[in-house]
C-alpha cells in the first residue's frame, strides 16, 4: 500500500468537521495515486493528531431461498420477501391442455403457499 507525506493545514471545528487545505495550486498532481471518496471514521485526538480508518466495502448477500415444493415441471421457491414459482410446460400441447395443467399445478402452488403462511404465522 502506498502512503504519501504531504504538508499542509488542517481545519478542525468543535463539532467535528475536518478540512485539511495543501496550499497547492488545484491543478497541480500531487497524489501519486488515484483516491476515491470513501466512508469510514474519523479520529481526533487533543494534540491534533487525525486518524482516519476508511470502512470496509459493503458486502452484499443474496437473499436465501428455500424450496417449498418440486413436482414435475413445477418449483416453488420462498425468499424473505417474495415467492417464486416456475411452471414448465410442453411446447407440443393443445391450448386446453396447457389452461388445465396451469390451473392444475395453481392449486397446488397456493395450497403449498397457505401452509407456508401459516407456519410463518405461527412461528411469529
Amino acid at each position: 500500500m502506498k502512503q504519501q507525506k504531504i504538508e499542509g493545514i488542517a481545519l478542525i471545528s468543535e463539532n467535528g468537521t475536518f478540512s485539511f487545505n495543501s496550499g497547492l495550486p488545484a491543478d497541480e498532481p500531487v497524489l501519486e495515486f488515484d483516491l476515491k471518496a470513501c466512508r469510514g471514521s474519523i479520529n481526533f485526538k487533543k494534540n491534533a493528531c487525525v486518524d482516519f480508518v476508511p470502512s470496509a466495502s459493503p458486502a452484499f448477500i443474496p437473499p436465501a431461498m428455500d424450496l417449498l415444493l418440486r413436482e414435475g415441471g413445477m418449483t416453488l421457491k420462498r425468499t424473505s420477501r417474495n415467492y417464486i414459482v416456475t411452471m414448465k410446460f410442453p411446447i407440443i400441447e393443445s391450448s386446453d391442455e396447457t389452461k388445465q395443467r396451469h390451473s392444475d399445478e395453481w392449486k397446488k402452488v397456493m395450497a403449498q403457499i397457505k401452509r407456508d403462511r401459516e407456519t410463518i404465522k405461527e412461528i411469529f
